[in-house]
Parts: C-alpha cells; sequence; structure tokens
C-alpha cells in the first residue's frame, strides 16, 4: 500500500509538472514535444481516475491539431473509460462529420449506440468497419465482446462464432466460448463443475440441506413489492428477471441480510463466497417466457453455484453453458464457470427462483484472493 500511495505522488507530481509545461502553449515551438507531454499527462491522470481533469488537456490537443481526428478520438475514450456515453457519442459524432472514414470514431460512435439505445440494427456497420480496419485503437478483447454481443442479438450467430474464433486466436480472449476480461492465467477452466472440485463441497452440501428454509425466506421477500430489483446488466432479451442481492464485492449488504436473517447466516459458513471481491450472491426471481441473451461473465476467478429453491417446470426452463445444457430441480446444486458463454431459456408459465452464489476459483492461493482487484 506505501508503495502505492508513493507511486500515486510521483505521478501526480508528474502531471502538474506536464500541466506547468503546458501552460506555455503557443510559446512551445516544438509540436512533438507539446503532444507527447499532453498524451503522457492524460494517461497519467486516466489512471489516477481524474478523467475531468483531463478534458482540459485534451483541448489543449485539439486546439493545437485541429485537422486530426486523433486527439478528438482521444477525448472520447477518456469519456469511455469513465462511463460517460452520452458524451461518447457526441464527441464521435462530431468528429465523424470531418472524418467519416475514421474508425475509432466509428467504433466510438457504435458502442455508444449499442449500450445507450440497444439499437443493435445501427451500431453494427459502426462496429464491424472498425474491427474488420484493425488500426490502432480498435484491436482489444472488450471491442470483440461488444461486436460479438451486437451480432448474437440480431440473430446472427455464424458471424458472431467466426468473429469469437478471430479474437481468441488473437488471444483476446482464453477460448471461443469463455470470453471474460479480467482473468489470472493457468486456472482450470470448463463449463460444469463436480461439488467435489470447488473445495468447499461440505460447506455448499450444508447450504443445500437447508435449501427450505432459504426457499421461505426468499418467497416472503418476493411477496414484498420493493425488495427484489430489475436484472440491469441489459441482459434480459424478453420476461421478468429480478435479483435481491446479499453480498457484493466481498462485502455483506446489511441492510439486506437483516431481511434475510436465515440465509445471510447460513452464508457466514462459506468464507469463499461472502468475501470473494470478483462476484455476488443474490436471489434470483425469473418470470415464466424470460430469455437471457448468450453473456460471459467478467472473470475466471470465481465459479458460480445456483441453489434451486422453486422450479416447477424443469421440463420448461435450460440453462446452456457453452455448448452443455441442463435445468433446475427444486432443492438441487449445481456449479457452473460463469466466465464461459451461458444463456437461459424459461418457457414455462411459473416462477422459477434460487440463490445464485458466486466463490474464489479453487486453484487461486489466498494471497492471490487478498490481492485481486474488485469486480
Amino acid at each position: 500500500m506505501a508503495d502505492a500511495r508513493r507511486s500515486n505522488q510521483l505521478l501526480q507530481e508528474a502531471v502538474e509538472s506536464y500541466k506547468r509545461y503546458l501552460a506555455f502553449g503557443e510559446l512551445i515551438s516544438n509540436h512533438s514535444e507539446f503532444r507527447a507531454a499532453g498524451e503522457r499527462c492524460i494517461q497519467h491522470l486516466r489512471f489516477l481516475g481524474y478523467t475531468q481533469q483531463a478534458l482540459a488537456i485534451h483541448e489543449l490537443l485539439i486546439e493545437r491539431f485541429p485537422e486530426e481526428a486523433q486527439p478528438r478520438n482521444q477525448l472520447s475514450l477518456s469519456y469511455l473509460m469513465s462511463n460517460n456515453l452520452a458524451k461518447v457519442q457526441h464527441v464521435a459524432s462530431e468528429t465523424l462529420k470531418r472524418w467519416p472514414n475514421d474508425a475509432v470514431a466509428q467504433l466510438h460512435f457504435g458502442l455508444a449506440v449499442k449500450q445507450l439505445s440497444g439499437d443493435y440494427a445501427r451500431a453494427l456497420p459502426y462496429l464491424q468497419y472498425a474491427i474488420d480496419s484493425e488500426e490502432v485503437g480498435t484491436q482489444e478483447a472488450y471491442f470483440y465482446l461488444a461486436l460479438g454481443e451486437t451480432l448474437q442479438r440480431l440473430g446472427r450467430h455464424t458471424e458472431a462464432w467466426q468473429l469469437h474464433q478471430r479474437a481468441a486466436n488473437k488471444m483476446f480472449f482464453p477460448s471461443v466460448y469463455q470470453r471474460s476480461l479480467y482473468n489470472v492465467p493457468g486456472l482450470r477452466a470448463k463449463p460444469f463443475w463436480q461439488l467435489a472440485e470447488t473445495g468447499i463441497a461440505a460447506h455448499l452440501e450444508q447450504l443445500q440441506h437447508n435449501w427450505r428454509a432459504i426457499r421461505n425466506e426468499a418467497l416472503s421477500l418476493l411477496n414484498k413489492r420493493g425488495h427484489f430489483r430489475p436484472e440491469a446488466e441489459q441482459l434480459r432479451d424478453t420476461g421478468n428477471w429480478q435479483q435481491f442481492e446479499l453480498f457484493s464485492q466481498g462485502k455483506r449488504l446489511h441492510a439486506n441480510c437483516q431481511r434475510a436473517p436465515t440465509t445471510c447466516a447460513l452464508l457466514a459458513q462459506l468464507p469463499a463466497s461472502t468475501s470473494c471481491l470478483r462476484g455476488q450472491v443474490k436471489f434470483s426471481a425469473m418470470q415464466a417466457q424470460t430469455h437471457v441473451w448468450p453473456h460471459c461473465g467478467p472473470t475466471n476467478c470465481r465459479l458460480r453455484a445456483h441453489l434451486t429453491l422453486v422450479a416447477p417446470e424443469p421440463q420448461l426452463t435450460s440453462l446452456r453453458v457453452a455448448d452443455q445444457q441442463r435445468t433446475w430441480h427444486e432443492g438441487d446444486l449445481f456449479v457452473f464457470d460463469d466466465s464461459f458463454e451461458h444463456e437461459v431459456w424459461h418457457n414455462g408459465t411459473q416462477l422459477r427462483l434460487v440463490l445464485i452464489l458466486d466463490f474464489w476459483h479453487p486453484d487461486l492461493s489466498e494471497t492471490q484472493r487478498r490481492n485481486l482487484s474488485p469486480i
């Protein structure tokens, strides 16, 4: 921690030095030096999370190099990094008015359209053009993920598969099906796991033994308006899918646990789950006629368990993980790796309710678990 604080202090000192230098403006005749100083200053500010301060430096570079698209693309990238998608769309749109074939501007515009409006048909040509250009600034795993998701949601599955194969060949993803972005190399990877392989089988079995008590608590919450919240990651295609979080990023959500004391007391015996900085524990309520788009979790550092609480129509529900499928049976608990592409169908007529719990991948050491950043 001391080293990190010292490093950040040095970066801040460097930022102030760059700012003082850039303040001379037109008095600096060497354009290359001015550009390099501005770009380094922006890099440091991004690293420190000071995106707002970086905007002034972006404007200096845009003013200094008015006939280039690159400074504008860097501005939209900073907005993208801070998740200000409305600004991304505006800046990229203005850039495309002058440079309509600029691949980076097309990429940023397509990403903003996809996320802001869910207009996949409109976003597709921009994303496709950018990725196919292979220009600098367009070749990152996240961008391939966005294009692949767009193709899938337009029903163009063969093209999505081919794109994911390209990305895997470029080492952007661990494999065609496993497309997580925040990974630790060398961890065992497969769609479904046996309980005995998790390292916490006894604790999971104890949780499973108490499934009826957990179910009753979840149903009581579900019957009270305002507790469960709609899924918020734009993963739902059709239907109604709600969730009630108990733990997130290794932190107990005290107000929610007070409403589910039995469940949280049982979970206290599962530190591999409740301390998982890269996971959640939550009730998941899915109503009839719901479809969840194919998607991948963000990291290979966790596994995910489903404890089935209510599943009256197992023959009408299905979970696909990679190329394997299974369904839910009341009282059953199974484990899968959600960094692999997975998709859900509920074609029945009644509620499906599960407890979802993420827990550390068993191949991670205690030191790794402590030092990984939260997701």
